[in-house]
């Protein structure tokens, strides 16, 4: 995608140009022919001032693009970091909490690239790398809420705190790997959805909130 994007830019940079260097080109041939100057000083000036010219031009065209593949705003593990699956779209956004990657898994931890899911598939969203919890008698007490919403923007399913049961908390160590999961059922049905997945600190403002778009198809309609 990057490439395409690159290309893109490319053309339309030369597209634009293309006039610009034939009058450039047109002017600069005049003054060396008013002044007499030799043929061979002619080609020089064509070979070396033109084709700097073009570089320049170019690099000012790629730069103003602001190509970005990475799918990366700001640098992960810090409190502000934004990353986004370019496959799945899954995106994690930081807001007080920190955070090295997620992952969107099966329920055998495997990657997935896709995002149509069948009644009975179990997925996850796994954080890692999660630091920044306010830490009580050394352990991190973090909290998890799960909402999906329809094509409309509709609540269709929303839950409580998850990790609500776990009055002990999690050592800081183990609190560094979080994972959210659904499985596909009612009231889950054929159609287009968006899951919302929030992390928090109960014992600070301090959150993580991850969302994804994914559809819930039939066996018929993935045949």
């Amino acid at each position: 995608m990057g490439f395409f994007v690159l290309q893109v830019c490319l053309y339309r940079s030369i597209e634009n140009y293309h006039t610009s260097f034939k009058r450039i080109y047109a002017s600069i041939s005049k003054i060396i022919f008013r002044k007499n100057s030799a043929l061979i000083s002619f080609k020089i000036l064509k070979s070396n001032t033109m084709y700097r010219l073009l570089f320049i031009l170019l690099a000012a065209s790629i730069a103003s693009c602001n190509i970005s593949v990475s799918g990366e705003v700001n640098t992960p593990g810090n409190s502000k970091a934004v990353k986004e699956d370019l496959q799945t779209g899954l995106r994690t956004s930081a807001n007080g909490l920190s955070f090295t990657d997620h992952y969107l898994v099966n329920d055998k931890d495997e990657a997935l690239v896709i995002t149509q899911f069948q009644p009975g598939n179990k997925i996850s969203i796994v954080l890692t790398g999660v630091q920044n919890f306010k830490l009580d008698n050394g352990h991190a007490f973090p909290g998890l809420s799960l909402t999906v919403t329809d094509a409309s923007g509709k609540k269709v399913m929303e839950t409580g705190n998850l990790f609500e049961s776990y009055t002990d908390g999690f050592t800081e160590k183990d609190a560094a790997t979080l994972r959210a999961s659904l499985t596909i059922g009612p009231p889950l049905e054929q159609g287009d959805y968006q899951l919302n997945a929030k992390f928090w600190d109960t014992k600070s403002e301090n959150s993580i909130n991850s969302t994804l778009k994914f559809s819930v198809i039939t066996a018929e309609d993935y045949d």
